[in-house]
C-alpha cells in the first residue's frame, strides 16, 4: 500500500509550559520563552520547507498583561528581537512574517518593527509564519 505524503496546509501552535519547562531544568523562567522561541522557529521552518503554508502560533495573551513588569517586558524584547534580528533569516528563506491580533498596548518601537519586517516579507512565497497576540 502507498503512504500518503499529505503535507498539511496550515499548522497551528500554542506556546505553553515554557515557564514550567524552566523551572524543571532548574532556570530561569524567561530563560523558557527564549527557548520556546528557539523550538518555535525551527519547528516553523521546517514545516514551511516541507510545504506547509501557514505556520501559526499563539504567543502572547491578554492574560500575559498580567504577568511581572519583568516577564511581560521579556517577551516584548524577544518579539522586538523576532522584527529586528530574525527577520533577515525569514526574508533569505523566502517565509513571510505576519504578526496578528491587537497592538493597542504595544510601544510604538515595536508597531513600527513589526510594519517594517511585515513590509520587507510580504512578496514572499515559501509560505507564511504567523504570530498571534
Amino acid at each position: 500500500m502507498k503512504a500518503n505524503n499529505t503535507v498539511p496546509i496550515h499548522l497551528g501552535l500554542i506556546l505553553d509550559g515554557n515557564r514550567r519547562w524552566a523551572e524543571t531544568n532548574g532556570l530561569p523562567k524567561l530563560e523558557g520563552h527564549r527557548k520556546g522561541y528557539e523550538n518555535l522557529k525551527t519547528i516553523g521552518l521546517e514545516a514551511l520547507s516541507q510545504g506547509v503554508k501557514y505556520v501559526s502560533a499563539y504567543v502572547f495573551s491578554t492574560e500575559n498583561w498580567n504577568r511581572s513588569k519583568q516577564e511581560v517586558d521579556y517577551l516584548m524584547r524577544l518579539l522586538q528581537y523576532v522584527t529586528d534580528k530574525e527577520i533577515d533569516e525569514f526574508h533569505a528563506n523566502n517565509i513571510r512574517l505576519r504578526i496578528m491580533g491587537t497592538r493597542e498596548r504595544l510601544s510604538n518601537k515595536i508597531i513600527q518593527s513589526i510594519e517594517k519586517a511585515e513590509e520587507k516579507t510580504k512578496l514572499n512565497t515559501a509560505g507564511d509564519l504567523i504570530l498571534c497576540l
